[in-house]
Order: C-alpha cells, then structure tokens, then sequence
C-alpha cells in the first residue's frame, strides 16, 4: 500500500511540475508557432517579456539566419529548434548563444 501511494504520489509530483512550466512552443506549422510564441510571451512578466524577446530575436539571427543562408526556410528551422520548449527554456537557450559568442 506504502508502494502505491508513494508512486501515485510521485506521478502527480511530476504532473504539477510539468503543468507548471508555462506553455510549450507548437513548431508544427508556421501558424501554430506564431500563435504559441504570443501564448507564451502573454504569460510572462515584463522584465522575463523583454528577456523573452531578446531570446528570440538572438535565436532567430543565429537559426533563422543560418538556415536561410542554406537556402531553407528559416520559420520551420525555428519551429523545428523551439518546438516543445517553454519560454524559460527559450530565455536559456538564448542566454546560452549570447555567452558562446562572447
């Protein structure tokens, strides 16, 4: 009985925590990544809003700008790099270029 209560109470652990995240950027189409990327900025505060924005103006010169050097279409490398990330997630993923090119 201990057993059980211990996973159901580890399985809801993680549920909350998941659930807690914020919202997850949908790269599917270029629409549901526009719309997700609004989603996911409306819920943030201003001063994590502004880091949020730096984060994806960074992230698109560094992905979009390659993929479009490539000759690929640099929404759906965006959509393909951010799909599944949550806005804090995003904001580390951006300070972690903003530190490789220093």
């Amino acid at each position: 009985m201990r057993i059980l209560l211990s996973c159901t109470l580890a399985v809801l652990l993680l549920l909350a925590a998941g659930c807690s995240s914020g919202p997850r950027i949908d790269g599917s189409s270029p629409e549901a990544f526009a719309s997700s990327l609004k989603h996911a900025a409306a819920e943030l505060a201003p001063k994590e809003k502004a880091r949020f924005n730096a984060a994806i103006a960074l992230i698109t010169l560094n992905i979009g700008g390659k993929a479009a050097m490539e000759g690929k279409d640099p929404v759906k490398a965006l959509g393909d790099e951010l799909d599944g990330l949550t806005a804090e997630e995003i904001i580390g993923l951006g300070d972690r270029m903003a530190k490789s090119k220093q």
